[in-house]
């Protein structure tokens, strides 16, 4: 069981349980996914750190400029809304990767 102090509809085992029925995933899939999800999120290859890293500095530089706030909700107005997809050859060879 996975013990969080975070909303249960907000925890990060929450989250990923509905982005796998979102996905349209079977439900018993849930494992492999997770340990996909962990495998890829691990810290040990130098790209995928690279790519989490400037995902998260991006909204963070942006806040770091001090716009004023009429210019900010412009630029916000303007951003389209942010999906991140994780390619599916990625998740099966960290699986795969995995199981050895």
């Amino acid at each position: 069981m996975v013990s969080t102090n975070l909303p249960t509809d907000e925890s990060p085992y929450a989250l990923l349980k509905s982005a796998v029925r979102e996905a349209g995933l079977a439900v018993d899939l849930f494992p492999q996914v997770a340990a996909a999800m962990a495998v890829f999120f691990d810290g040990k290859d130098a790209d995928r750190v690279r790519y989490v890293s400037e995902l998260a500095m991006a909204p963070i530089t942006f806040l770091a400029l001090s716009l004023d706030p009429r210019t900010q909700h412009g630029l916000l107005a303007s951003l389209p809304s942010l999906s991140i997809f994780v390619d599916t050859n990625i998740i099966y060879r960290s699986a795969s990767a995995r199981m050895r």
